[in-house]
């Protein structure tokens, strides 16, 4: 079998076509069905430089999942915000779910496929932990300057929680697929002010 003549390009953009082309195997077939060689000639490249970048196919499969994740994206949001909570805030969560929501197949087959390998969470959900420390980090800001209460990473938990709920399972919902800003107004209002009315609200009612 002749090889697959490769495409003259940079390093980075090789890695690149090597990374969509993954992408797109892993939603259709999973882990499993994802084969090197099927990498291989949707990318352009032959079967070798695969495993010059990568050395194996669990490792593409991890630097697939992380590259796409793109963490750098939302540290450098967070990098560019005015110091205003609620208006740093809602920049924040619509960033992440624009994130969330483009990284929506490949949430569902790793979601699945953690289900029958347990032991695979960890680097299957690198990225997302990678995410997940830098709204930590943002949240444990405003608590350490007195803005915020309680543990930075409960609330950061709780936070990514509601929105990964609201972008991953929206298909559920009667009110199918709301915008984007109209579900994140909504989650910070939860999130800053609760639900409950409080003695204060009712006396002034």
């Amino acid at each position: 079998m002749n090889a697959v003549p490769e495409l003259r390009s940079a390093p980075e953009e090789t890695r690149r076509r090597i990374l969509e082309a993954t992408r797109e195997l892993y939603v259709r077939y999973g882990s499993r069905g994802t084969t090197t060689r099927e990498v291989a000639a949707r990318a352009g490249v032959n079967e070798a430089t695969i495993f010059r970048h990568f050395r194996t196919k669990h490792a593409l499969l991890d630097a697939m999942r992380e590259y796409f994740c793109e963490a750098k994206t939302l540290r450098a949001a967070v990098a560019g915000f005015s110091g205003d909570l609620e208006t740093d805030l809602h920049s924040l969560g619509c960033v992440l779910s624009e994130r969330l929501a483009f990284l929506e197949d490949l949430i569902r087959v790793s979601m699945g496929e953690e289900t029958t390998d347990p032991t695979g969470g960890e680097t299957t959900f690198r990225g997302y932990a990678q995410v997940r420390q830098i709204v930590n980090d943002y949240l444990r800001s405003h608590v350490e300057a007195g803005r915020l209460r309680g543990n930075p990473e409960a609330l950061g938990r709780f936070y990514v929680g509601m929105l990964f709920a609201h972008i991953v399972v929206r298909k559920m919902y009667p009110e199918g697929r709301p915008p984007i800003p109209k579900i994140v107004q909504e989650c910070n209002d939860i999130f800053l002010n609760g639900v409950r009315i409080s003695d204060v609200m009712k006396e002034s009612a």
